[in-house]
């Protein structure tokens, strides 16, 4: 599914690149393209999409639409808990990533 959009910013971060993009759609829809993004696409539990509302301070949440919280790379418990505790080592998180892009860029 394809949405006209603008880029208005794109930044390379030491955490990564950022890209922020201005659409003209309800909110609900993008949010829920987001997701379906993160969770469907093999890719997609790589990325981070936020959905942001001119002239708010705030994100739009998975939480606000009902869906579940996103899972861990490694185990598929909510990922905030693994993330919080450290369940996993970096060395974990690399590898599986690395074998993620291996099997999926070519």
């Amino acid at each position: 599914m394809g949405f006209a959009y603008k880029l208005v910013l794109s930044l390379d971060e030491d955490t990564g690149y950022e890209n922020f993009y201005i659409l003209d759609l309800p909110i609900k829809k993008v949010k829920q393209t987001t997701i379906a993004f993160e969770d469907q696409a093999e890719l997609g539990r790589l990325f981070d999409a936020d959905v942001l509302v001119k002239d708010k301070n705030a994100a739009i949440s998975r939480r606000d639409l009902g869906p579940s919280p996103r899972k861990c790379f490694i185990c598929d418990r909510p990922a905030k808990e693994c993330a919080r505790s450290r369940r996993h080592s970096v060395a974990e998180m690399q590898d599986y990533i690395s074998e993620l892009y291996a099997k999926n860029v070519k």
